[in-house]
Protein backbone atom coordinates (compact mmCIF):
# COMPACT_ATOMS: atom_id res chain seq x y z
CA UNK A 1 0.00 0.00 0.00
CA UNK A 2 1.11 3.56 -0.67
CA UNK A 3 1.96 5.80 2.23
CA UNK A 4 -0.64 8.27 3.51
CA UNK A 5 1.24 11.08 1.75
CA UNK A 6 0.90 9.42 -1.64
CA UNK A 7 -1.51 11.00 -4.15
CA UNK A 8 -4.93 9.41 -4.52
CA UNK A 9 -4.66 7.50 -7.79
CA UNK A 10 -8.01 5.75 -7.46
CA UNK A 11 -10.44 8.64 -7.90
CA UNK A 12 -10.60 8.81 -11.71
CA UNK A 13 -9.74 5.24 -12.70
CA UNK A 14 -11.87 3.37 -10.19
CA UNK A 15 -11.24 1.86 -6.76
CA UNK A 16 -9.53 -1.25 -8.13
CA UNK A 17 -6.91 0.42 -10.33
CA UNK A 18 -3.49 -0.71 -9.03
CA UNK A 19 -1.31 1.97 -7.50
CA UNK A 20 1.25 3.58 -9.84
CA UNK A 21 3.84 2.57 -7.26
CA UNK A 22 3.32 -1.18 -7.58
CA UNK A 23 6.86 -2.22 -8.62
CA UNK A 24 7.70 -3.77 -11.97
CA UNK A 25 9.02 -7.35 -12.26
CA UNK A 26 12.76 -7.82 -12.59
CA UNK A 27 12.19 -9.03 -16.15
CA UNK A 28 8.90 -9.25 -18.05
CA UNK A 29 7.73 -8.73 -21.62
CA UNK A 30 4.46 -6.80 -21.32
CA UNK A 31 2.56 -5.35 -24.28
CA UNK A 32 1.24 -1.80 -24.40
CA UNK A 33 -2.37 -3.01 -24.25
CA UNK A 34 -1.62 -5.19 -21.22
CA UNK A 35 -0.01 -2.28 -19.39
CA UNK A 36 -2.94 0.07 -20.08
CA UNK A 37 -5.56 -2.57 -19.29
CA UNK A 38 -4.17 -4.04 -16.07
CA UNK A 39 -2.14 -1.00 -14.88
CA UNK A 40 -3.93 2.15 -16.13
CA UNK A 41 -1.81 4.23 -13.78
CA UNK A 42 1.26 3.20 -15.78
CA UNK A 43 0.83 6.55 -17.58
CA UNK A 44 2.25 8.13 -14.42
CA UNK A 45 5.50 6.22 -14.97
CA UNK A 46 7.99 8.17 -17.09
CA UNK A 47 9.68 5.01 -18.41
CA UNK A 48 6.36 3.71 -19.76
CA UNK A 49 5.34 7.04 -21.34
CA UNK A 50 8.79 7.43 -22.91
CA UNK A 51 8.55 3.93 -24.40
CA UNK A 52 5.04 4.53 -25.74
CA UNK A 53 5.89 7.94 -27.25
CA UNK A 54 9.05 6.57 -28.86
CA UNK A 55 7.04 3.78 -30.49
CA UNK A 56 4.31 5.89 -32.05
CA UNK A 57 1.86 6.17 -29.17
CA UNK A 58 -0.56 9.07 -28.86
CA UNK A 59 -2.99 10.11 -26.15
CA UNK A 60 -5.82 9.17 -28.52
CA UNK A 61 -4.56 5.56 -28.62
CA UNK A 62 -4.02 5.46 -24.87
CA UNK A 63 -7.49 6.68 -24.00
CA UNK A 64 -9.22 4.34 -26.47
CA UNK A 65 -7.36 1.28 -25.16
CA UNK A 66 -7.86 2.25 -21.54
CA UNK A 67 -11.60 2.94 -21.84
CA UNK A 68 -12.11 -0.23 -23.88
CA UNK A 69 -10.22 -2.42 -21.45
CA UNK A 70 -11.56 -1.18 -18.13
CA UNK A 71 -14.96 -0.62 -16.55
CA UNK A 72 -15.10 3.04 -15.55
CA UNK A 73 -17.80 5.20 -14.02
CA UNK A 74 -17.07 7.85 -16.63
CA UNK A 75 -14.92 8.03 -19.74
CA UNK A 76 -11.31 8.92 -19.06
CA UNK A 77 -11.12 11.51 -21.85
CA UNK A 78 -8.29 12.09 -24.28
CA UNK A 79 -7.68 15.50 -22.68
CA UNK A 80 -7.39 13.97 -19.22
CA UNK A 81 -5.02 11.38 -20.64
CA UNK A 82 -2.95 14.12 -22.28
CA UNK A 83 -2.71 16.13 -19.06
CA UNK A 84 -1.57 12.99 -17.23
CA UNK A 85 1.28 12.10 -19.61
CA UNK A 86 2.41 15.73 -19.96
CA UNK A 87 2.62 16.03 -16.18
CA UNK A 88 4.49 12.72 -15.95
CA UNK A 89 7.17 13.78 -18.43
CA UNK A 90 7.53 17.39 -17.33
CA UNK A 91 7.76 16.44 -13.65
CA UNK A 92 10.58 14.05 -14.60
CA UNK A 93 12.57 16.91 -16.15
CA UNK A 94 11.37 16.92 -19.78
CA UNK A 95 10.61 20.63 -19.81
CA UNK A 96 7.74 21.66 -22.15
CA UNK A 97 7.45 18.08 -23.35
CA UNK A 98 4.62 17.08 -25.70
CA UNK A 99 4.01 13.96 -27.78
CA UNK A 100 4.69 15.86 -31.02
CA UNK A 101 7.94 17.24 -29.57
CA UNK A 102 9.16 13.90 -28.19
CA UNK A 103 11.66 13.54 -31.05
CA UNK A 104 13.66 16.41 -29.53
CA UNK A 105 14.59 14.20 -26.58
CA UNK A 106 14.56 10.87 -28.41
CA UNK A 107 16.92 11.81 -31.26
CA UNK A 108 20.03 10.90 -29.28
CA UNK A 109 18.67 7.42 -28.43
CA UNK A 110 16.86 6.68 -31.66
CA UNK A 111 19.71 4.86 -33.41
CA UNK A 112 20.12 2.35 -30.57
CA UNK A 113 16.38 2.15 -29.79
CA UNK A 114 14.81 -1.31 -30.16
CA UNK A 115 11.05 -1.14 -30.73
CA UNK A 116 10.80 -4.91 -30.36
CA UNK A 117 11.96 -4.73 -26.74
CA UNK A 118 8.89 -5.09 -24.48
CA UNK A 119 10.83 -5.81 -21.29
CA UNK A 120 9.78 -3.58 -18.38
CA UNK A 121 12.64 -4.79 -16.19
CA UNK A 122 14.40 -1.74 -14.76
CA UNK A 123 11.38 0.55 -15.10
CA UNK A 124 10.93 2.76 -12.05
CA UNK A 125 7.69 3.75 -10.38
CA UNK A 126 7.05 7.47 -9.71
CA UNK A 127 7.96 6.97 -6.04
CA UNK A 128 11.22 5.18 -6.86
CA UNK A 129 12.24 7.79 -9.44
CA UNK A 130 11.57 10.72 -7.12
CA UNK A 131 13.18 9.02 -4.10
CA UNK A 132 10.06 9.63 -2.03
CA UNK A 133 10.11 6.18 -0.41
CA UNK A 134 6.64 5.59 -1.83
CA UNK A 135 6.51 1.95 -2.75
CA UNK A 136 3.64 -0.36 -3.45
CA UNK A 137 3.46 -3.80 -1.92
CA UNK A 138 2.88 -6.94 -3.93
CA UNK A 139 -0.75 -7.32 -4.97
CA UNK A 140 -2.76 -10.42 -5.76
CA UNK A 141 -2.49 -11.46 -9.40
CA UNK A 142 -6.23 -12.21 -9.29
CA UNK A 143 -6.97 -8.60 -8.32
CA UNK A 144 -5.47 -7.38 -11.58
CA UNK A 145 -8.64 -8.68 -13.24
CA UNK A 146 -10.92 -6.45 -11.17
CA UNK A 147 -12.74 -3.81 -13.26
CA UNK A 148 -11.38 -5.35 -16.47
CA UNK A 149 -14.19 -5.74 -18.97
CA UNK A 150 -12.20 -6.56 -22.11
CA UNK A 151 -9.11 -8.71 -21.72
CA UNK A 152 -6.31 -8.20 -24.28
CA UNK A 153 -6.65 -10.70 -27.11
CA UNK A 154 -4.65 -11.97 -30.08
CA UNK A 155 -1.46 -9.94 -30.59
CA UNK A 156 -2.41 -7.49 -27.83
CA UNK A 157 -1.92 -10.28 -25.27
CA UNK A 158 1.32 -11.94 -24.23
CA UNK A 159 2.37 -13.51 -20.92
CA UNK A 160 0.64 -11.23 -18.42
CA UNK A 161 -2.85 -11.82 -19.83
CA UNK A 162 -2.77 -15.60 -19.43
CA UNK A 163 -1.19 -15.24 -15.99
CA UNK A 164 -3.98 -12.94 -14.79
CA UNK A 165 -6.60 -15.24 -16.32
CA UNK A 166 -5.14 -18.25 -14.54
CA UNK A 167 -4.81 -16.45 -11.20
CA UNK A 168 -8.35 -15.06 -11.42
CA UNK A 169 -9.74 -18.53 -12.04
CA UNK A 170 -7.66 -19.95 -9.17
CA UNK A 171 -7.58 -17.20 -6.51
CA UNK A 172 -7.15 -19.74 -3.73
CA UNK A 173 -3.57 -20.36 -4.92
CA UNK A 174 -2.61 -16.84 -3.79
CA UNK A 175 -0.23 -15.77 -6.57
CA UNK A 176 1.33 -12.34 -5.91
CA UNK A 177 2.47 -9.72 -8.41
CA UNK A 178 5.32 -9.04 -9.02
CA UNK A 179 6.88 -11.35 -6.43
CA UNK A 180 5.66 -14.57 -8.04
CA UNK A 181 5.89 -13.42 -11.66
CA UNK A 182 8.62 -15.82 -12.80
CA UNK A 183 7.28 -18.77 -10.81
CA UNK A 184 3.75 -18.42 -12.19
CA UNK A 185 5.02 -17.89 -15.74
CA UNK A 186 7.13 -21.05 -15.50
CA UNK A 187 4.06 -22.94 -14.28
CA UNK A 188 2.17 -21.82 -17.40
CA UNK A 189 4.87 -22.93 -19.80
CA UNK A 190 7.33 -20.04 -19.77
CA UNK A 191 7.43 -16.80 -21.75
CA UNK A 192 5.78 -16.69 -25.16
CA UNK A 193 7.74 -15.64 -28.22
CA UNK A 194 7.50 -11.91 -28.97
CA UNK A 195 6.57 -11.24 -32.60
CA UNK A 196 6.40 -8.05 -34.64
CA UNK A 197 2.62 -7.92 -34.08
CA UNK A 198 3.15 -7.67 -30.31
CA UNK A 199 5.18 -4.46 -30.57
CA UNK A 200 3.82 -1.12 -29.42
CA UNK A 201 3.78 0.49 -32.87
CA UNK A 202 1.74 -2.35 -34.36
CA UNK A 203 -0.68 -2.21 -31.45
CA UNK A 204 -1.13 1.56 -31.67
CA UNK A 205 -1.77 1.29 -35.42
CA UNK A 206 -4.49 -1.28 -34.73
CA UNK A 207 -6.19 0.89 -32.13
CA UNK A 208 -5.77 4.45 -33.41
CA UNK A 209 -9.02 4.46 -35.39
CA UNK A 210 -11.09 2.34 -33.03
CA UNK A 211 -14.06 3.85 -31.23
CA UNK A 212 -14.65 3.92 -27.50
CA UNK A 213 -17.49 1.60 -26.42
CA UNK A 214 -20.32 2.91 -24.30
CA UNK A 215 -19.84 2.58 -20.55
CA UNK A 216 -21.63 -0.05 -18.49
CA UNK A 217 -22.55 -2.13 -21.53
CA UNK A 218 -19.65 -4.55 -21.75
CA UNK A 219 -19.12 -8.07 -20.48
CA UNK A 220 -17.20 -7.44 -17.26
CA UNK A 221 -14.89 -10.11 -15.91
CA UNK A 222 -15.34 -10.33 -12.13
CA UNK A 223 -13.29 -13.27 -10.85
CA UNK A 224 -14.91 -13.72 -7.43
CA UNK A 225 -18.54 -13.10 -8.35
CA UNK A 226 -20.91 -14.16 -11.09
CA UNK A 227 -20.45 -12.40 -14.46
CA UNK A 228 -22.84 -9.64 -15.34
CA UNK A 229 -25.96 -10.49 -17.31
CA UNK A 230 -25.56 -10.17 -21.10
CA UNK A 231 -26.33 -6.61 -22.21
CA UNK A 232 -29.48 -5.78 -24.16
CA UNK A 233 -28.94 -5.15 -27.84
CA UNK A 234 -29.52 -1.66 -29.16
CA UNK A 235 -32.67 -2.06 -31.21
CA UNK A 236 -31.93 1.08 -33.23
CA UNK A 237 -28.65 -0.40 -34.45
CA UNK A 238 -26.61 2.64 -33.45
CA UNK A 239 -23.10 1.84 -32.32
CA UNK A 240 -20.37 4.02 -30.80
CA UNK A 241 -17.51 2.20 -32.56
CA UNK A 242 -15.77 2.41 -35.91
CA UNK A 243 -16.46 0.06 -38.79
CA UNK A 244 -15.75 -3.58 -37.94
CA UNK A 245 -16.36 -6.80 -39.90
CA UNK A 246 -19.25 -7.55 -37.57
CA UNK A 247 -20.87 -4.21 -38.29
CA UNK A 248 -20.16 -4.42 -42.02
CA UNK A 249 -21.89 -7.81 -42.04
CA UNK A 250 -24.99 -6.17 -40.57
CA UNK A 251 -25.19 -3.22 -42.93
CA UNK A 252 -25.83 -5.37 -46.00
CA UNK A 253 -24.59 -2.66 -48.30
CA UNK A 254 -27.61 -0.33 -48.16
CA UNK A 255 -27.05 3.26 -49.32
CA UNK A 256 -26.94 5.91 -46.62
CA UNK A 257 -29.76 8.42 -46.41
CA UNK A 258 -29.22 12.13 -45.96
CA UNK A 259 -30.74 13.73 -42.93
CA UNK A 260 -33.45 16.35 -43.40
CA UNK A 261 -31.04 19.04 -42.21
CA UNK A 262 -28.47 18.26 -44.88
CA UNK A 263 -31.13 18.04 -47.55
CA UNK A 264 -32.33 21.52 -46.57
CA UNK A 265 -28.76 22.88 -46.65
CA UNK A 266 -28.21 21.44 -50.11
CA UNK A 267 -31.38 23.06 -51.38
CA UNK A 268 -30.33 26.46 -50.06
CA UNK A 269 -26.86 26.24 -51.58
CA UNK A 270 -27.92 24.75 -54.91
CA UNK A 271 -31.51 25.69 -55.81
CA UNK A 272 -33.09 22.96 -57.84
CA UNK A 273 -33.53 23.75 -61.52
CA UNK A 274 -37.12 23.89 -62.63
CA UNK A 275 -37.89 21.49 -65.39
CA UNK A 276 -41.01 21.58 -67.47
CA UNK A 277 -43.52 19.06 -66.24
CA UNK A 278 -44.04 16.12 -68.55
CA UNK A 279 -47.54 15.22 -69.46
CA UNK A 280 -48.39 11.67 -68.56
CA UNK A 281 -50.92 9.96 -70.74
CA UNK A 282 -53.90 8.20 -69.25
CA UNK A 283 -52.60 4.91 -70.61
CA UNK A 284 -49.24 5.35 -68.85
CA UNK A 285 -50.90 6.40 -65.59
CA UNK A 286 -53.06 3.31 -65.68
CA UNK A 287 -50.06 1.06 -66.31
CA UNK A 288 -48.06 2.55 -63.42
CA UNK A 289 -51.02 2.32 -61.08
CA UNK A 290 -51.59 -1.32 -62.01
CA UNK A 291 -47.93 -2.19 -61.35
CA UNK A 292 -47.99 -0.52 -57.91
CA UNK A 293 -51.21 -2.30 -57.03
CA UNK A 294 -49.81 -5.68 -58.12
CA UNK A 295 -46.67 -5.14 -56.05
CA UNK A 296 -48.73 -4.12 -53.01
CA UNK A 297 -50.96 -7.18 -53.35
CA UNK A 298 -47.94 -9.47 -53.83
CA UNK A 299 -46.47 -8.19 -50.58
CA UNK A 300 -49.70 -8.72 -48.72
CA UNK A 301 -50.01 -12.30 -49.92
CA UNK A 302 -47.24 -13.51 -47.56
CA UNK A 303 -48.56 -15.37 -44.53
CA UNK A 304 -46.06 -16.86 -42.09
CA UNK A 305 -46.54 -20.64 -41.81
CA UNK A 306 -47.85 -22.14 -38.61
CA UNK A 307 -45.12 -23.11 -36.16
CA UNK A 308 -44.37 -26.83 -36.21
CA UNK A 309 -41.80 -28.71 -34.21
CA UNK A 310 -38.58 -29.60 -36.06
CA UNK A 311 -36.56 -32.31 -34.37
CA UNK A 312 -32.88 -31.50 -33.93
CA UNK A 313 -30.87 -34.37 -35.53
CA UNK A 314 -28.11 -34.36 -32.93
CA UNK A 315 -27.55 -32.65 -29.60
CA UNK A 316 -23.87 -31.82 -29.16
CA UNK A 317 -21.97 -31.06 -25.97
CA UNK A 318 -22.96 -27.61 -24.73
CA UNK A 319 -19.92 -25.61 -23.55
CA UNK A 320 -19.98 -23.97 -20.15
CA UNK A 321 -20.02 -20.21 -19.71
CA UNK A 322 -16.43 -20.32 -18.43
CA UNK A 323 -15.30 -22.27 -21.50
CA UNK A 324 -16.93 -19.78 -23.86
CA UNK A 325 -15.40 -16.91 -21.90
CA UNK A 326 -11.87 -18.17 -22.55
CA UNK A 327 -12.62 -18.90 -26.22
CA UNK A 328 -14.01 -15.37 -26.56
CA UNK A 329 -10.86 -13.82 -25.08
CA UNK A 330 -8.75 -15.73 -27.59
CA UNK A 331 -10.91 -15.48 -30.73
CA UNK A 332 -13.64 -12.89 -30.12
CA UNK A 333 -14.49 -9.96 -32.36
CA UNK A 334 -13.09 -6.55 -31.51
CA UNK A 335 -15.53 -4.20 -29.77
CA UNK A 336 -17.83 -7.03 -28.70
CA UNK A 337 -17.97 -7.73 -24.97
CA UNK A 338 -20.32 -10.69 -24.56
CA UNK A 339 -19.39 -14.22 -25.73
CA UNK A 340 -23.10 -14.86 -26.34
CA UNK A 341 -23.58 -11.88 -28.63
CA UNK A 342 -24.61 -12.89 -32.19
CA UNK A 343 -21.58 -10.93 -33.38
CA UNK A 344 -19.03 -12.09 -30.79
CA UNK A 345 -17.30 -14.24 -33.45
CA UNK A 346 -18.44 -12.30 -36.54
CA UNK A 347 -21.33 -14.76 -36.99
CA UNK A 348 -21.73 -18.50 -36.29
CA UNK A 349 -18.58 -20.31 -35.16
CA UNK A 350 -16.97 -22.66 -37.67
CA UNK A 351 -15.29 -24.93 -35.15
CA UNK A 352 -16.09 -26.29 -31.66
CA UNK A 353 -17.15 -25.34 -29.09
CA UNK A 354 -20.58 -24.45 -30.51
CA UNK A 355 -23.00 -22.25 -28.58
CA UNK A 356 -26.60 -23.38 -28.17
CA UNK A 357 -28.84 -21.05 -30.17
CA UNK A 358 -31.22 -20.49 -27.27
CA UNK A 359 -28.36 -18.92 -25.27
CA UNK A 360 -27.36 -16.44 -27.99
CA UNK A 361 -28.81 -12.93 -27.72
CA UNK A 362 -31.19 -11.53 -30.34
CA UNK A 363 -29.55 -10.00 -33.43
CA UNK A 364 -29.97 -6.35 -34.33
CA UNK A 365 -33.38 -5.50 -35.76
CA UNK A 366 -31.85 -4.15 -38.98
CA UNK A 367 -29.88 -7.36 -39.64
CA UNK A 368 -31.62 -9.45 -42.32
CA UNK A 369 -28.77 -11.85 -43.04
CA UNK A 370 -29.06 -15.63 -42.96
CA UNK A 371 -27.36 -15.94 -39.55
CA UNK A 372 -29.81 -13.45 -38.01
CA UNK A 373 -32.81 -15.22 -39.59
CA UNK A 374 -31.59 -18.62 -38.34
CA UNK A 375 -31.43 -17.20 -34.81
CA UNK A 376 -34.96 -15.80 -35.09
CA UNK A 377 -36.30 -19.09 -36.47
CA UNK A 378 -34.68 -20.97 -33.56
CA UNK A 379 -36.10 -18.42 -31.09
CA UNK A 380 -39.59 -19.10 -32.44
CA UNK A 381 -39.04 -22.82 -31.93
CA UNK A 382 -37.87 -22.18 -28.38
CA UNK A 383 -40.88 -20.01 -27.54
CA UNK A 384 -43.22 -22.71 -28.79
CA UNK A 385 -41.47 -25.88 -27.63
CA UNK A 386 -38.64 -24.90 -25.24
CA UNK A 387 -34.89 -25.45 -25.87
CA UNK A 388 -34.59 -27.81 -28.83
CA UNK A 389 -30.85 -28.52 -29.01
CA UNK A 390 -29.98 -26.50 -32.12
CA UNK A 391 -26.53 -24.92 -32.09
CA UNK A 392 -24.40 -22.75 -34.38
CA UNK A 393 -22.43 -25.59 -35.99
CA UNK A 394 -22.15 -25.50 -39.82
CA UNK A 395 -24.25 -28.71 -39.97
CA UNK A 396 -27.14 -27.17 -38.03
CA UNK A 397 -26.87 -23.82 -39.84
CA UNK A 398 -27.20 -25.51 -43.24
CA UNK A 399 -30.24 -27.48 -42.10
CA UNK A 400 -31.97 -24.39 -40.68
CA UNK A 401 -31.54 -22.56 -43.96
CA UNK A 402 -33.16 -25.51 -45.71
CA UNK A 403 -36.11 -25.52 -43.30
CA UNK A 404 -36.66 -21.80 -43.67
CA UNK A 405 -36.62 -22.02 -47.44
CA UNK A 406 -38.92 -25.04 -47.44
CA UNK A 407 -41.45 -23.23 -45.23
CA UNK A 408 -40.96 -19.87 -46.95
CA UNK A 409 -40.34 -18.49 -43.45
CA UNK A 410 -39.12 -14.95 -42.77
CA UNK A 411 -39.16 -12.92 -39.56
CA UNK A 412 -41.05 -9.74 -38.66
CA UNK A 413 -37.72 -7.89 -38.71
CA UNK A 414 -37.02 -9.05 -42.26
CA UNK A 415 -40.48 -7.99 -43.42
CA UNK A 416 -40.11 -4.58 -41.79
CA UNK A 417 -36.69 -3.85 -43.28
CA UNK A 418 -37.67 -5.11 -46.73
CA UNK A 419 -40.90 -3.11 -46.67
CA UNK A 420 -43.29 -6.03 -46.83
CA UNK A 421 -46.43 -6.64 -44.75
CA UNK A 422 -47.20 -9.69 -42.64
CA UNK A 423 -50.81 -10.84 -42.49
Amino acid sequence: MATPNAPDHRTSLGPNAPSPDVPFPASANITAVELLTFFPNCLKCVDVVYRFASNGGTRQCFYIILNTGRELERVWSANTCGVCIYKTMRTAGYDKWAVKKHYQWHAEREEAWDEANLDVGGFQTPGQRDNKNISGNDIAFADLALDVRNFPRHSDALDLTRMVQYAAENPEEGWQYPKDYKELLDLLGGPAKVTAEHTDRKAFNRWKDAGVPKLKTGFVFTPRTEPLAPPKRNRKCKRAVSETPARQMRKRGRPARKSARFEADDEEERPAKKRPAKKRTAKKRARVGTHDEEERLARKKYIRPEVRYILCPSVAHEPSAAEMKFVFWAEGAAHEFDPYSPYAFYGPRQSPPYRALHHIASPDACDTGGWAENLRWAAEQQRAFGPTGWNESPEHMEMLVGYRQEQRWVSDEWMLVEGAVVE
